[in-house]
């Protein structure tokens, strides 16, 4: 499962490291402090998500170090919140994702931001 594996703390659900996430540790030393944290949870959809994306380690680096936005996966939808993780992974593996937010909110509305100036780019240039 890419180095990532399933931990349960008091019925909560968090993400813990077991190695082989290599190449983000190494640029991250407090990855797995991070990513490994017990008051950083998300539901059950989204940990599954995460252990299916290529670049879950990232994904769950992000979340770790945005406990907001662990917090308003946590009262989403379940599908909601797997559908909103596999964004962010894609916004992240694009280099797109805001690092300036707190919440989910704010992630949603910056994204919304740059997809409308990406379309308005697009549009003048044909």
């Amino acid at each position: 499962m890419k180095g990532l594996c399933l931990g349960q703390n008091s019925g909560a659900i968090r993400i813990i490291t077991l190695g082989g996430c290599g190449t983000l540790a190494a640029e991250h030393p407090d990855f797995d402090s991070v990513v490994g944290r017990e008051d950083v949870l998300i539901p059950v959809t989204a940990q599954r998500t995460v252990l299916r994306l290529p670049n879950g380690p990232q994904v769950s680096y992000y979340i770790g170090q945005n406990p907001e936005v662990a917090a308003d996966l946590s009262r989403m939808d379940p599908f909601d919140a797997a559908v909103a993780v596999r964004q962010m992974a894609r916004a992240l593996e694009n280099d797109e994702i805001p690092r300036d937010v707190s919440n989910y909110a704010e992630y949603r509305a910056a994204m919304n931001r740059h997809e409308v100036r990406r379309q308005a780019a697009r549009r003048r240039n044909g």
